[in-house]
């Protein structure tokens, strides 16, 4: 027997759908592990990761590329929809892509270690970035030795790196929610 599906996502309540409906979302991404969904074998509202027949069918946002993300998103036929889409990546653009509910921690946690520890790169281990991690943590390490063999002569050195993370903190704080989420979390830009 096909049960009849509801689901939440954030306030907005729909359903009827079917459980094969309901799979797509999940798989597409559009319903998320934390969204509720309810049928009427259920008691009461459930997480849609908590739901048997749903679990399978989640798939990791760090196994996905951005191209797969949106391989899948129709593109606009008639010119005055372009400004929907990104041309650059072929998914939909920064104004109506859907943002997570803890951008703005993420975002002013990645700025605060970028303005206190980012010489040493935490900021960006901190975001995923671990190769831009290693080469500000390498760097800076390197810059203190030779500053050390040379007696001071090269004392600038180590102050390079954490002028540079002290602009990437300010950045990071400046920007908007969406533009951070846009920048580091979806296109995986590593530098400014």
């Amino acid at each position: 027997m096909n049960q009849d599906w509801y689901y939440a996502i954030g306030e907005d309540r729909q359903g009827p759908i079917s459980l094969d409906e309901l799979r797509q979302l999940a798989t597409d991404g559009t319903l998320r592990p934390s969204d509720l969904v309810w049928n009427e074998t259920m008691s009461d509202w459930k997480q849609a990761g908590q739901v048997r027949e749903l679990q399978d069918y989640f798939v990791s946002r760090r196994n996905r590329t951005n191209r797969e993300r949106f391989e899948n998103v129709p593109r606009p036929t008639r010119h005055d929809d372009q400004e929907d889409y990104d041309d650059q990546y072929g998914g939909p653009s920064r104004d109506k892509m859907r943002l997570p509910r803890d951008i703005a921690n993420q975002k002013i946690t990645a700025g605060i270690l970028a303005l206190l520890l980012g010489g040493l790169g935490v900021h960006k281990f901190y975001l995923g970035f671990n190769t831009a991690g290693t080469i500000i943590l390498v760097c800076t390490l390197v810059s203190w030795a030779l500053a050390i063999v040379s007696c001071g002569l090269l004392f600038f050195l180590p102050m390079i790196f954490p002028i540079i993370t002290l602009v990437e903190g300010i950045i990071y704080l400046t920007k908007s929610d969406r533009d951070f989420h846009y920048d580091y979390n979806i296109h995986k830009k590593e530098w400014f």
